[in-house]
């Protein structure tokens, strides 16, 4: 099966996910969002996620961004794991209390 035809088989027809997707439901979000993105992902473009971040600020929604500019679908760099968990873990303990890595 085909990457297209999974997505396509799971999530439906192309045209009809935009009404669905949170790119277009910004206005609904209300919880403070954490992307973290790859410079060289080739299924999701950072420009997705900086049109994300970007939307997300003109809507007035808190949102913290983290990228590897040399990393692509996943981060596999220790030094980059490490540096997206502890924000990852820092964004929880603002938002949901909890304790901080270290």
């Amino acid at each position: 099966m085909s990457g297209k035809t999974f997505l396509r088989d799971w999530y439906g027809d192309k045209a009809k996910l935009g009404v669905v997707s949170p790119m277009n439901l910004v206005s609904q979000i209300k919880a403070p969002v954490f992307l973290a993105a790859g410079g060289e992902d080739k299924r999701t473009p950072i420009q997705h996620t900086e049109l994300m971040e970007r939307r997300l600020k003109a809507a007035g929604v808190p949102v913290e961004m983290l990228e590897y500019k040399t990393e692509g679908h996943g981060f596999y760099k220790p030094e980059h794991r490490k540096e997206y968990y502890t924000r990852l873990l820092a964004f929880f303990n603002r938002h949901l209390g909890g304790a901080t890595a270290k």
